[in-house]
């Protein structure tokens, strides 16, 4: 999962795979308790191209083809994360 990521963004990255929702993985990764803060913080991450290559190569790697972007929810929606359509 390297992709030049720093030890918070991998940590974003796994927790954000495995709960589904950006801002509890911007709450578990980054150093904030604000949970309005930790939602523009994990927009942001999820931003970056190379935190969109490793949310779907850990997305691949678990079998899943539906990409994935934070909804106003913050959780999960099925979408794009990498620009690249899904297959099933």
């Amino acid at each position: 999962m390297g992709h030049g990521l720093t030890v918070t963004q991998r940590r974003f990255v796994r927790e954000y795979v495995r709960t589904g929702y950006c801002t509890a993985a911007a709450l578990v990764a980054y150093d904030t308790r604000d949970p309005r803060t930790a939602s523009v913080i994990a927009t942001e991450t999820l931003g970056r191209p190379s935190v969109q290559a490793a949310v779907a190569e850990l997305l691949d790697e678990g079998g899943l083809s539906v990409r994935a972007r934070c909804s106003p929810s913050g959780a999960m929606s099925p979408s794009r994360v990498t620009g690249r359509h899904a297959t099933t």
